[in-house]
């Protein structure tokens, strides 16, 4: 008969892994990416925001800061949507990129013929506006490309 005391050799259990994978790298720098877009969108807004006619009524002044603030409130969901793996988010990304850059060639092909004395923005505000374009294409390209599609694809079924 065996009266020792057994010693604590016992194995540590495995904790269970995770069902979620972990975020792939371009998911990552598309992240970093939005952000970074996102907060030159604020610099240039905080900038402009003097460019504002004083004359302006009031309703159209609070129209203007409510889009504004709509506009970064949808940024920041779609950013949060995409670190919570929706797709919706993912779209919205895109349908974003699309519009801005459908802006941007209206803007340099027709609307100098539309306002012909138009003032031209200082360069930083061009430079900061076409790097932000450029920022949102590659971020969206990111987003869907092969390891950006992993993060976003729903390999277990939905509960209901």
């Amino acid at each position: 008969m065996n009266t020792s005391t057994p010693t604590d050799t016992a194995t540590p259990v495995p904790q269970p892994m995770s069902h979620r994978p972990s975020m792939p790298m371009q998911v990552r720098i598309a992240l970093g990416l939005l952000g970074t877009e996102i907060l030159i969108g604020l610099y240039q807004t905080v900038s402009g925001w003097s460019g504002i006619p004083e004359t302006l009524p009031a309703a159209a002044r609070y129209a203007a800061i409510g889009s504004v603030v709509g506009m970064f409130a949808l940024q920041a969901l779609f950013t949060a949507g995409v670190v919570w793996r929706k797709n919706w988010a993912r779209i919205g990304w895109l349908v974003f990129t699309l519009i801005g850059l459908a802006g941007m060639l209206f803007n340099a092909l027709f609307l100098p013929q539309f306002v012909p004395n138009m003032p031209q923005p200082p360069a930083t505000q061009v430079i900061l506006s076409n790097a932000s374009q450029v920022i949102s294409i590659v971020a969206t390209y990111l987003l869907f490309s092969a390891g950006g599609k992993v993060w976003f694809r729903r390999d277990e079924p939905e509960h209901v």
